[in-house]
């Protein structure tokens, strides 16, 4: 599942993943904007930010 803030990013990172051959993937038509507009839940993790650096940082191979 990919989610972006609008919707475009992750459809066009859903296009690449299926055109390089994974399955079962799904983006979240509208993205965000809809999601909040829906006035559906949300919540902020304060160590998310940190998380997703340090887990791109080790796919990269920083760490």
């Amino acid at each position: 599942m990919l989610l972006s803030r609008s919707g475009d990013r992750s459809a066009t990172a859903a296009r690449l993943l299926e055109a390089g051959g994974m399955t079962f993937v799904a983006s979240m038509e509208g993205g965000m904007l809809a999601w909040r507009n829906a006035r559906y839940a949300t919540t902020r993790d304060p160590s998310f930010r940190t998380r997703t650096i340090e887990t791109l940082a080790w796919s990269f191979g920083l760490f």
